[in-house]
């Protein structure tokens, strides 16, 4: 991600006006926007692949899945646009946004690559998890086959996290929010997996 430009603080407003005339989408964090990169081939095919893994599996479960073109508001103020998300029941957009903006999400994915990984792993992660609706995060390798997933504890452990790797193209990773379950051979479909080229 490149700044627009590391000296100035820009609001909310400044974000929505550059997000309403650029073609290149944009994340906007405590003052900062900065302009997203474009994703690999490969990238590109595991996103799709995991967004029709989940849309096949969620057909008629009241739950609804996006990939990478709808706007995300968490309540520590990171506006981004995760790879997939899916967001279950009727769809809440922020009514403070004069742009749409969901933010309900219970899954959301991201497709690592070099630029992004630490951050996706990381900082991207603090913002998700201040979601209360959110309940599993899944990041995906594009270079290797492996999953990582996080599931947050119910009850009392609401707050907990829970991470388990997968990294077989038998391996079946269970999204107990949506009880559902994803195989890794689906999301890595037409994917060799390799260093970045």
């Amino acid at each position: 991600m490149m700044p627009v430009g590391s000296e100035r603080r820009y609001t909310v407003e400044d974000y929505f006006s550059v997000e309403e005339c650029s073609p290149v989408r944009h994340e906007f964090v405590a003052g900062q926007i900065f302009a997203m990169a474009g994703g690999s081939l490969r990238h590109n095919r595991i996103t799709g692949n995991v967004f029709a893994e989940l849309r096949a599996a969620l057909t008629g479960r009241g739950c609804e899945v996006f990939a990478t073109d709808l706007r995300l508001r968490t309540p520590t103020g990171l506006y981004t646009y995760p790879d997939v998300m899916v967001l279950c029941g009727a769809v809440q957009l922020s009514a403070d946004d004069r742009l749409e903006t969901v933010i309900n999400p219970v899954v959301l994915v991201e497709v690592l690559s070099e630029s992004t990984a630490a951050y996706d792993q990381g900082e991207k992660f603090r913002h998700y998890r201040s979601f209360p609706t959110l309940r599993e995060y899944l990041l995906v390798d594009q270079y290797s086959m492996r999953v990582e997933h996080y599931h947050r504890g119910d009850g009392h452990e609401a707050t907990s996290w829970d991470r388990q790797n997968y990294s077989a193209a038998a391996d079946i990773v269970p999204l107990a929010s949506l009880a559902i379950e994803v195989v890794l051979a689906g999301i890595y479909a037409g994917v060799t997996p390799g260093p970045p080229s």
